[in-house]
């Protein structure tokens, strides 16, 4: 996916790089130890305090890669993590090798709790995150998990009419 993002805004990317003022993160590199070991543990909490339990049944699971699940940095522990998914039905083996079939509502989830664990990550890196997004599910998945589990995040959300 490097290179991704030039083609799908060059007017602002290519401006924003050759300012130094555009930095792509690589999910290989970000999603580092200690983030897999948050993430997991956040999303075991979930999955044992049954925020997944009254999902309604989806026919089509979409993908999400390996490497945001914590694969580069914890093999093991991710593995654990999408064991604990399948379990519960909210997970299907890879069909590719290099992501896993996830329920939609936990895919986001997952991108969502990133998200919020990227403000740490980005201070262990000088960098200060912001995260945001004009996705409306995201927003909504965000503001009923920081609802049912402290994030290591401000538990407000703030949000624009129209998103």
């Amino acid at each position: 996916m490097h290179g991704r993002h030039e083609w799908a805004d060059p007017t602002l990317v290519i401006p924003l790089e050759e300012r130094g003022l555009l930095q792509v993160l690589d999910p290989d590199d970000w999603v580092d130890q200690e983030m897999t070991e948050q993430l997991a543990q956040i999303m075991v909490g979930l999955l044992t305090n049954g925020a997944f339990d009254d999902l309604p049944e989806e026919k089509y699971f979409h993908e999400l890669s390996n490497s945001r699940l914590g694969f580069s940095a914890d093999v093991e522990l991710a593995a654990m993590l999408v064991e604990g998914l399948a379990a519960k039905g909210l997970a299907r083996p890879s069909q590719d090798g290099v992501s896993v079939p996830l329920h939609p509502t936990v895919r986001t989830t997952i991108l969502v709790v990133l998200s919020q664990l990227s403000r740490t990550a980005g201070t262990r890196r000088n960098l200060v995150m912001h995260p945001t997004t004009n996705q409306r599910r995201a927003i909504d998945d965000l503001i009923r998990t920081l609802a049912r589990e402290e994030m290591p995040s401000a538990g407000r959300v703030i949000s624009l009419g129209g998103c």
